[in-house]
């Protein structure tokens, strides 16, 4: 699943991210794009459980392999 950290409205997509690492039978994998790349963003999506953060702008290849690495 793609989330950006920035949707709008509630919840955002960091919101989003708590709440569906919270639900214990989904098991969704879940890549936080965004424009917000400073290091505790990233820090704080990954303590959210995120397994990856992609900043924006980012090249089509770039989140492609991201997708590959998550999915292996």
């Amino acid at each position: 699943m793609l989330l950006d950290a920035m949707m709008p409205g509630y919840p955002s997509g960091l919101e989003l991210l708590e709440i569906i690492k919270r639900d214990k039978i989904m098991k969704s994998k879940i890549i936080i794009v965004s424009a917000k790349g400073q290091q505790e963003d990233i820090v704080a999506a990954g303590r959210l459980g995120c397994n990856a953060y992609v900043v924006k702008p980012f090249t089509r290849i770039h989140l492609l392999d991201t997708i590959h690495l998550v999915m292996q």
